[in-house]
């Protein structure tokens, strides 16, 4: 195979590669909108089930509607923080652990998440570190009867895993998004070498032109 057939071959690898894994790195924004339950009281639950040390960071709640710290109840491994005095800090040792507060919904509530990847998940394969994220109304999930979802979760993201999967689970309900973290700084990972193989792969094919012809 030609030095330009190859380099081809090989981008065309590197993209597909690309794309069928994301990569996520966090922070990460999310935005549920929620007008079709505004003035309801809900339970917002942030759980973690994980098998390592790993931790989750919650930070920049905002809502239009009406936080209850008064009605905060914390299961396992969870520091002190609270949503409208960040960080809420979740995790530390494997286990079960929850962050759970009341409020009364507006017409949307938005948050950002961070986690540690410090730890790598044991097992083959691995079992990752599960972070979710729940509305509750009488201690039960708004949204249950999703067949992708049977446990009623707005959104599950694994990781401790070599590559992260972010999922979120929206509907007509409750649209949930990925939002934007403006501080967010990329850092050097599978994604930057990939586009950096592209950028040298595609440098090469003028060159094999070249000598091509001689």
């Amino acid at each position: 195979m030609g030095i330009r057939r190859m380099a081809r071959a090989c981008i065309a690898m590197l993209a597909a590669l690309w794309l069928a894994s994301p990569v996520y790195a966090t922070p990460i924004a999310i935005i549920v909108n929620t007008t079709s339950l505004a003035g309801t009281a809900v339970d917002l639950a942030f759980d973690l089930t994980a098998s390592t040390a790993n931790t989750v960071k919650i930070t920049d709640f905002s809502s239009d509607g009406a936080l209850d710290d008064s009605t905060i109840a914390l299961i396992g491994d969870v520091s002190s923080g609270m949503l409208s005095s960040p960080p809420v800090i979740i995790g530390g040792t494997p286990g079960f652990d929850e962050y759970l507060q009341s409020m009364t919904l507006g017409d949307s509530l938005a948050f950002t998440f961070d986690t540690t990847s410090t730890q790598v998940a044991s097992g083959s394969p691995p079992t990752p570190d599960t972070f979710a994220f729940f509305i509750l109304v009488d201690g039960i999930p708004v949204i249950s009867d999703d067949p992708q979802d049977p446990t009623g979760a707005l959104l599950t993201f694994d990781f401790g895993i070599e590559i992260p999967v972010l999922t979120l689970y929206s509907s007509a309900t409750l649209p949930v998004r990925e939002g934007i973290v403006s501080n967010n700084v990329a850092e050097p990972g599978a994604l930057a070498l990939v586009i950096a193989a592209l950028l040298a792969l595609a440098a090469m094919l003028p060159v094999a032109r070249i000598q091509s012809r001689k």
